[in-house]
């Protein structure tokens, strides 16, 4: 006999149904073999999706689940990235910005050309390129051959006119690197050149500074010296303030060379009307202080004036 709740035989003798546990009634008890009753199963409405029991990390999951606009699809956020790439990304700038700020002018102008030209060179190679004429071939010849020693002379030429156009546009960044040098240079310091002579003026450090036309020779008068009774130039320079304040030239930025070249000691110490006893100059005041360079011989002299950020030189000869 089988079990009327589940179909399955149930043994002689039984009042229970093993496979279910339902209690055998006595239509099943009677029930003969080959009878199988035909279980019953209940239909599911059409479109009815069984759920599936959800774990607990899956109901977690839910209660950060935010619901999307057609209420029909959740989606789980994920932990915010953007905002932590974000303050990587502000980390970063403001490292960059604290960085390019301690740079001196100098520096800070190098830096910027060395950019122009990297971006100038990147640009042009792809433009000539891209844009190359010897590209563009028409081919008549219909024998393998030709269409082969054709493909080589384009290959070639092509070639040829690509590394043309590449070192054409290396100069042009060059000469465009130059030119902004030179831009920000006057627009910085004012001066036009590098090196100037007697009776010209330059500027540095906020100061209008002129060579005098008339160098002259005088003598160390010191018994403690080893200049003493020496000869030394006597050089003019006369300062004036641009600066909004009262301001002075620090000596340190000054630096004297001598005939040959070669870096000498100045002997300023022994004369308070140098440049290493500079006083401060009040706004838009005009003083003359010398520079004091032992002599060693006729010859082209130069004063270097440097704090790192603008270099000016000053040359004048000699001729004892």
């Amino acid at each position: 006999m089988y079990c009327e709740n589940c179909g399955a035989e149930i043994e002689g003798g039984n009042k229970f149904c093993q496979s279910c546990g339902a209690p055998i009634t006595g239509s099943g008890a009677n029930a003969e073999k080959g009878n199988k009753p035909e279980s019953v199963t209940q239909e599911e409405p059409k479109g009815y999706v069984r759920e599936e029991p959800k774990s607990s990390a899956q109901n977690d999951k839910k209660q950060t689940a935010e619901q999307s606009p057609d209420n029909n699809v959740s989606y789980v956020l994920p932990a915010n990235t953007t905002d932590n790439k974000a303050d990587k990304v502000k980390n970063g700038l403001g490292k960059f910005a604290s960085w390019f700020k301690r740079l001196s002018k100098g520096k800070k102008i190098a830096f910027i050309v060395g950019v122009l030209v990297l971006l100038s060179l990147i640009f042009g190679g792809h433009g000539a390129s891209d844009k190359n004429p010897s590209v563009e071939t028409t081919t008549t010849t219909t024998t393998t051959e030709a269409k082969t020693t054709e493909t080589t002379q384009v290959t070639e030429t092509t070639e040829t006119t690509t590394n043309e156009l590449q070192s054409k546009a290396k100069e042009a960044g060059e000469n465009l690197a130059n030119s902004l040098l030179d831009s920000f240079n006057d627009k910085i310091t004012g001066n036009k050149k590098d090196v100037y002579g007697c009776g010209e003026t330059f500027k540095f450090e906020g100061f209008d500074i002129t060579l005098g036309t008339s160098v002259s020779v005088t003598t160390v008068n010191n018994q403690f010296s080893e200049y003493n009774g020496k000869s030394v130039l006597k050089v003019p320079f006369t300062m004036t303030n641009n600066n909004n304040e009262t301001a002075s030239l620090n000596f340190l930025y000054v630096s004297y060379f001598g005939s040959n070249g070669v870096e000498v000691d100045g002997v300023d110490a022994y004369f308070k009307d140098s440049i290493s006893f500079m006083g401060d100059i009040r706004s838009g005041s005009t003083g003359t202080f010398y520079a004091y360079i032992p002599y060693d011989g006729n010859g082209t002299y130069s004063v270097e004036f440097d704090n790192w950020s603008e270099k000016v030189t000053v040359e004048f000869d000699v001729n004892k």
